[in-house]
């Protein structure tokens, strides 16, 4: 019988569920194969959804975003699609495409095909209700020894591959789009990691020594062994974070001119000087875009080095410039959360670009001035119009498209909704 603490989490999940029925309708004026315009990508927080929502994050910015982040465990449960389907509605209310990371629960030979139904089901019966546009990245950063399925590359394949056919030949194949998303390569194959998995077998080593000289270090390829193919992968994403100077954690070091330039070139942080092609012209094509999860860690225990602002403004106007040279980065997803790391010895880590007023106000001026393209760009579901929708080139309240009546109501709702199902599912934090 399940305990009473996942009985309160399946309750106020029902609850909040409920909330967003009342009023929601299919939105209007969606277009089919939502992608961004070359040069104008979208852009949106990775929000901890057990402290912030996306109105309060939009009211912090005074914009809405055009996307939103969140990771749902894989395989789903039952309290995993009540978590994806309000992750996609509240998503939808403010016109928003939902980047929904899936994180596997279990070995990555042990993911079936009918797990990949159950997800493509779920996507075809959200996208039937709100239209919504989802970019489904699967297992991201595949090639990191941090995370449980990491430096599996056959196995991932296998698996990315199952979750792609399943997608693909849903209704919802317009709408929801398969990402490829490793972490940036310098450092690779990144040794003892903090949580680092077993090391690899003989037949995985293998797989992973690309130069054939018997051993895997740093001269070898950190993307091709995990490609899925063509066929399966619709964008292409990347892990590319600022964390101190060079590979160093957490000094709170103003990013050097320059710094995500050569990152993107292949250039930054490698050990050796083996001549690579970079990411950009390996994997993204004018039909398959990039999306770049990013952000700019600001150790709060360190005391010396730059102030926050100054060092996180100097990160994110390289991202937003670089969109000027490089028309292919089709999304931006900003990291907004605090959390403990490992690697500045558990301190907290504020990766956050808007929780102090000159911080956001600051984030915003640079939006501004930017070509990105911010919110909404799929019509905005309102759960509160009575059968209203918006299309997406309705000019919106920086809330999103609910009322305020609503938000009130349902923010306190959701939040505990989203607290007690993170408990139970002892969400990664990491």
């Amino acid at each position: 019988m399940p305990s009473g603490r996942r009985l309160t989490g399946r309750c106020l999940a029902a609850v909040a569920a409920g909330l967003l029925a009342v009023g929601t309708t299919t939105a209007a004026g969606a277009a089919d194969g939502v992608r961004p315009e070359p040069g104008r990508p979208w852009f949106g927080p990775v929000l901890d959804w057990t402290r912030d929502l996306p109105a309060d994050y939009a009211d912090r910015l005074g914009e809405t975003p055009s996307l939103y982040g969140q990771s749902v465990h894989y395989p789903l449960t039952a309290d995993d699609r009540d978590y994806l389907a309000q992750f996609a509605e509240l998503a939808a209310t403010q016109g928003a495409v939902a980047v929904l990371s899936l994180e596997p629960q279990v070995a990555l030979d042990e993911l079936t095909a009918d797990d990949a139904e159950v997800l493509a089901d779920e996507l075809a019966r959200l996208d039937d209700r709100l239209d919504t546009h989802v970019l489904v990245r699967f297992a991201p950063e595949m090639n990191g020894s941090w995370v449980v399925w990491g430096q599996q590359p056959k196995a991932y394949v296998a698996a990315f591959r199952r979750v792609a056919d399943a997608v693909h030949d849903s209704p919802a194949s317009d709408h929801a789009e398969m990402v490829w998303s490793p972490a940036y390569g310098a450092g690779y194959p990144f040794g003892g990691s903090y949580g680092a998995v077993e090391p690899a077998g003989r037949r995985a080593a293998a797989q992973l020594d690309t130069d054939d000289n018997g051993v895997v270090d740093d001269r070898d390829d950190p993307y091709g062994p995990y490609f899925p193919g063509d066929d399966a992968v619709d964008w292409v994403g990347l892990s590319l974070y600022h964390f101190g100077a060079r590979q160093d954690f957490g000094d709170n070091e103003v990013p050097a001119a320059g710094e995500l330039e050569a990152r993107l070139r292949e250039r930054f942080g490698y050990g050796t000087r083996t001549a690579r092609r970079s990411f950009s012209d390996r994997w993204v094509r004018p039909d398959r875009p990039l999306l770049l999860e990013t952000s700019a860690l600001y150790d709060t225990a360190n005391p010396h080095g730059a102030p926050e602002l100054g060092l996180k403004r100097a990160w994110w106007r390289q991202v937003l410039a670089a969109v000027d040279d490089r028309p292919a980065i089709g999304a931006i997803s900003w990291l907004e959360v605090e959390r403990e790391e490992a690697e500045i010895d558990g301190n907290l880590a504020d990766w956050r670009a808007t929780h102090t007023p000159a911080l956001a106000d600051g984030l915003r001026d640079d939006l501004a001035g930017s070509s990105v393209r911010l919110g909404p760009v799929t019509g905005v579901v309102d759960p509160g119009a009575n059968g209203t929708t918006d299309s997406p080139d309705a000019e919106a309240p920086a809330g999103g498209g609910a009322s305020p009546a609503w938000w009130a109501a349902g923010t306190v709702v959701l939040g505990a909704a989203w607290l007690a199902l993170r408990l139970v599912r002892r969400r990664r934090t990491a």
